[in-house]
């Protein structure tokens, strides 16, 4: 009798002791999962915050590198030269990777006279296309001036391979063949330029002058009135090397 009492108490307690056990494990359940929750709440916006704040950050960065910009071309127009220099770094200090400022920078060294600053320039320049025919035309046209016609044509020739309308290039790589007394190398990448580009008045003139020095006076005569023909309709020249 009395082991059947303990039994029944036995049972009891189990029960309440199983019942009391399944609670702490749902509470614990429900704190765990309520936990997680609320970690991901904030893992998200946290996220969205930096997100946030990288699109104003950018935003900020793309105002201050297009100010410089516009500042650098201005200056470029009225010829201070110093100055628009500094405003072109300062960009590309914004963004390294900009191709076209950077070409445009190597332009103005070129233009001003400092032909070795802009071949370094051309030469950091990323290689995107168009970019990468316009670095080649720069870094020919640099070189040309310094008297390094072996790369210049290098680089011409890599500009038109790049970009095969490339009228200037052509013209370009003729006149260092023609400076360099190669008439019919010359003669052949005048006749391209006008092939690409047949309102292009001084490649017409300097195939005239190639035709010449060759005796092809008739032929020379053509395209000596094409050129002034185009001359006087205000087609222009294209940038010597």
């Amino acid at each position: 009798m009395l082991e059947m009492k303990f039994m029944q108490s036995y049972r009891i307690l189990s029960r309440s002791a199983m019942i009391a056990l399944l609670v702490a494990l749902v509470a614990v359940t429900v704190t765990l999962g309520f936990s997680a929750s609320k970690r991901a709440h904030l893992d998200h916006q946290s996220a969205q915050l930096s997100r946030h704040r990288l699109a104003v950050t950018q935003r900020a960065n793309l105002r201050a590198f297009l100010s410089r910009l516009k500042f650098a071309q201005i200056l470029a127009a009225r010829g201070s030269a110093d100055a628009a220099i500094q405003q072109y770094r300062d960009a590309l200090r914004i963004d390294s990777s900009a191709s076209g400022v950077q070409i445009q920078l190597g332009n103005i060294l070129s233009l001003w006279g400092k032909f070795d600053e802009a071949i370094q320039q051309y030469r950091e320049a990323p290689q995107s296309e168009p970019a990468d025919s316009d670095a080649h035309f720069g870094l020919a046209n640099a070189a040309a001036r310094l008297g390094h016609f072996k790369e210049a044509e290098m680089h011409y020739l890599n500009a038109v391979e790049e970009k095969a309308d490339f009228a200037e290039a052509y013209h370009n790589l003729g006149r260092i063949l023609a400076a360099q007394g190669q008439l019919d190398r010359a003669t052949a990448q005048f006749r391209r330029a006008v092939a690409v580009r047949p309102e292009f008045a001084e490649a017409h003139l300097s195939l005239s002058q190639a035709l010449a020095e060759q005796g092809q006076k008739d032929a020379a005569l053509r395209h000596y009135r094409e050129a002034s023909r185009l001359l006087r309709k205000g087609h222009g020249a294209s940038p010597p090397p």
